[in-house]
């Protein structure tokens, strides 16, 4: 067969054969033109697989190490693709500096790497611009100190429930040895209902209670992954997957969560007792009257506020809330437990000022005054921090093109910065996989390049629940540490198994040995 009167094509490509191969011809062309991405504006990168891009180093090291391989090969910025998706890696300080802080302007909105669903989109996490600051206006009161405060009495009733549960454990078995990761879980997320929704789950005591198992699928990268690898590999039909579907989450979980959410609501309107002063209370009170109430980007700041949320945006907010809220704060106190079981002559120095705390084996010197004036626990809580933050990656999207120190963003990239990479730059940190809390103390924390260290992010959308989760975790390892030391056991790997789920960096397999004080 011709095509034309000069180009000859055999007669066994013609026909189904000849589809297939032009269908694979195409399709490497476009994942040519994609990996091109980074070359056509001189950013450095590895060379990509074919529609997978570096998902396979990404796959075998974790985005933890990958990043810091990636930072020590090509500096500060570099690129990675998620299959034919590319992300701009930011790992300077002084750009992370210019972005979130100086020109935050310009880069208010997180990007959109994976298509979230219209369900999503009045989650604070996921709004955009005067959506994002009405919301983030909103919330923000709910972790203020005094508010944190107030929680006291909710934080020591888990954590006496925490060691009351520990106790019937070590009783029942000879075994010391547990695992503490799942037993930070469900003390988080008892914390996180009470305290932000008066909801009483009790899931210690009751550790495959649906909240966990719920909450957890939809952090837990519940986006299914024909989906998110459709995201990835057409990164150009993601206004059509948005399009086509409602929602990619656990349905079982949504529903579950949902139907949570709305009873708690319904039950305050019911009573109307003016007890809580919480999360939802919050959001409740920023209704109206008003048949148009609800966040939109269609309407002003002004008009939201008159309007209020809708219960569909309370109820979204409330889902994050419970789902983020406890996998972030366990995921922190599983490293907690790691290092000081692997350092044991820091937990000793920990020890002694938790001792020095009047009434030793009770809660009821763990106040929010009483851990802030804790030193060496702050020293220990930044540098585990450091070494091993929860969220290794965060992002912004540029609302314009804007040159920084040199660089030209683009409107619509996707800047994603990596805290790992940061973290252990040697640059800034020397002997950067060394635990070493002295990296904090009063005289060294002043040393500090700038923005080297952004565990929570940084700026105006910093993570809006930080203060708490770093109040929740310092009491719980106080409490803790009344009561036991914790040691190594023989089933705890060294280094350790790196779990990288839902974007979250957390110990897998954290084995403690729980020794009575």
């Amino acid at each position: 067969m011709y095509i034309g009167s000069y180009v000859y094509i055999p007669w066994w490509i013609d026909g189904p054969v000849g589809f297939i191969v032009t269908v694979v011809a195409l399709l490497y062309m476009y994942t040519t033109y994609k990996h091109g991405y980074f070359r056509r504006r001189g950013i450095k990168c590895d060379t990509p697989v074919p529609f997978m891009g570096h998902l396979k180093q990404l796959f075998a090291l974790g985005s933890h190490e990958y990043d810091r391989q990636c930072a020590k090969r090509y500096g500060g910025v570099w690129g990675c693709f998620y299959g034919n998706y590319p992300v701009v890696m930011v790992g300077d300080p002084d750009r992370v500096k210019e972005i979130l802080i100086t020109q935050f302007s310009k880069f208010y909105n997180r990007s959109d790497t994976v298509q979230v669903s219209k369900v999503w989109e009045n989650s604070v996490n996921n709004a955009k611009g005067v959506k994002w600051k009405y919301l983030r206006a909103i919330l923000q009161p709910t972790f203020s100190s005094g508010k944190i405060k107030s929680m006291r009495p909710i934080l020591k009733r888990c954590l006496d429930t925490m060691i009351e549960c520990l106790d019937e454990r070590l009783e029942k078995s000879e075994d010391q040895v547990i695992d503490m990761g799942e037993r930070f879980k469900t003390l988080t997320m008892d914390v996180i209902c009470s305290t932000a929704f008066g909801i009483e789950v009790d899931s210690q005591r009751h550790p495959d209670d649906p909240f966990v198992k719920h909450a957890s699928n939809i952090l837990d990268g519940s986006i299914t992954r024909t989906v998110l690898m459709l995201n990835f590999l057409f990164p150009d039909i993601q206004p059509l997957i948005k399009f086509l579907s409602k929602d990619f989450n656990d349905p079982d979980a949504m529903q579950f969560l949902d139907k949570t959410v709305r009873k708690a609501i319904q039950e305050r309107r019911k009573n109307n007792s003016g007890e809580f002063n919480d999360l939802l209370k919050l959001m409740m009170d920023t209704q109206t009257d008003s048949p148009d109430n609800g966040v939109s980007s269609d309407k002003s700041f002004e008009q939201m506020k008159q309007s209020g949320m809708s219960e569909n945006d309370i109820t979204i907010n409330g889902i994050i809330f419970l789902a983020a809220g406890h996998e972030t704060t366990a995921a922190l106190l599983g490293w907690l437990a790691y290092v000081l079981a692997q350092h044991p002559e820091v937990q000793d120095r920990l020890v002694e000022e938790v001792d020095a705390l009047d009434g030793r084996h009770t809660t009821d010197n763990i106040t929010y005054d009483s851990i802030l004036k804790m030193d060496f626990l702050e020293m220990i809580m930044q540098e585990t921090l450091r070494l091993y933050p929860p969220v290794g990656r965060f992002n912004r999207q540029p609302t314009r093109d804007i040159t920084i120190n040199g660089f030209h963003f683009e409107k619509g990239m996707d800047i994603t910065f990596s805290t790992n990479a940061i973290h252990r730059n040697p640059k800034y940190w020397p002997e950067p996989e060394r635990f070493d809390p002295e990296r904090f103390s009063p005289e060294n924390k002043q040393k500090i390049y700038p923005y080297s260290y952004i565990p929570f992010g940084g700026g105006p959308r910093n993570c809006i629940g930080m203060k708490l989760a770093l109040v929740e975790a310092k009491m719980a390892l106080v409490r803790l540490l009344q009561n036991f030391r914790l040691e190594r056991s023989d089933r705890l790997k060294v280094p350790p198994v790196v779990e990288n789920a839902g974007g979250l960096l957390r110990p897998r397999d954290l084995y403690i040995k729980l020794v009575r004080r």
